[in-house]
């Protein structure tokens, strides 16, 4: 009987949300559409603390890649017969590195890669490290034809092209949303922003809210593990300011559209290709008075970013072609 499992650094419920990211949400979205996905992460290691602790610890040659504990992770997971060869594993990244062969497919999802961060970071740098063995340890795992690989935008397929990956071999599948959860909540009142690190723009965002005439510029917090409440929290935004320098295809920006708000956004992960005049405002340059140039001009009714969501990016079609793709 076939076994599906999805493997992750975090899964929705660890860590009570503070590990609610992009990949959590995807992981959750992913066991709606197909229930009897088991959820495994690195809290089910008997020893995640000592194998997170040790890939905290920076500059030491003692300390372990992130790619290594996931083989560490992947090589208990089969000792303990967690996963066999009646397995199907979907995984983030590299997090099933090491299956190949071992259980009946291994599937990775590209949520952006190493790859192309380093290639935007030597374009126009902002300060973030990319290592040189977390970029060869996705492309090994790729380039092995036994590791099936789905992108969740056509930018993560560019990506591998990039890099020298055979990228015909990858599926396409955009992520979807709630859209019964996340829809409009009430009168727009003010701009928003949610950037938690500079690659996702928070460094620009400081130099925006310092122009004299920005409007006011809201962070519009976590909510993490509350979608309701989220929705309702975007619902209150004029536009999403969100100069991120790289992505795969950010749930946020799926989550504001969803909610009726358009983007103020950087032509990366959806917003390079397959987004369209509905979504809101993409720019080329990451000039903060640029985004401050958009936010004065902003006029809200000339978009229809829900309408996009909705034909583009709805759960049921998630649902449906993830389904159709495992079989399950």
């Amino acid at each position: 009987m076939t076994k599906y499992v999805h493997i992750s650094l975090w899964k929705p419920e660890d860590a009570a949300g503070i590990h609610n990211g992009g990949v959590e949400v995807f992981a959750g979205y992913l066991h709606r559409a197909v229930p009897e996905m088991e959820l495994l992460s690195l809290p089910d290691h008997p020893d995640w603390r000592e194998l997170y602790d040790a890939m905290l610890v920076d500059q030491q040659s003692s300390h372990l890649r992130d790619w290594q504990v996931a083989e560490i992770f992947c090589d208990w997971a089969v000792k303990e017969r967690v996963v066999d060869e009646n397995t199907v594993v979907v995984y983030d990244g590299f997090w099933g590195r090491g299956l190949q062969g071992k259980v009946a497919r291994t599937i990775s999802v590209v949520h952006g890669t190493y790859w192309g961060r380093w290639l935007r970071h030597i374009q126009a740098p902002w300060g973030e490290l990319v290592p040189a063995d977390f970029v060869a340890a996705q492309l090994d795992m790729w380039n092995d034809e036994r590791t099936e690989i789905v992108c969740c935008s056509e930018q993560c397929i560019h990506e591998l092209q990039w890099a020298g990956v055979d990228y015909t071999r990858a599926t396409l599948i955009h992520h979807g949303i709630d859209m019964e959860v996340y829809r409009p909540y009430g009168e727009p009142r003010v701009f928003m922003q949610a950037a938690t690190s500079v690659r996702k723009g928070s460094d620009i965002i400081d130099q925006i809210i310092h122009f004299e005439g920005c409007p006011p510029l809201e962070f519009m917090n976590e909510h993490s593990g509350i979608p309701e409440s989220k929705a309702r929290r975007l619902s209150e935004a004029i536009a999403l300011v969100a100069p991120t320098r790289h992505e795969g295809n950010a749930y946020v920006l799926l989550e504001a559209m969803a909610c009726g708000v358009p983007l103020i956004t950087y032509a990366t992960g959806l917003a390079a290709n397959e987004m369209d005049e509905r979504c809101g405002v993409i720019v080329d340059d990451m000039a903060p008075v640029n985004y401050l140039r958009k936010m004065l001009e902003f006029d809200r009714s000339l978009y229809s970013p829900r309408e996009w969501v909705r034909e583009n990016a709805g759960y049921e079609q998630f649902a449906r072609e993830w389904k159709e793709y495992l079989n399950a």
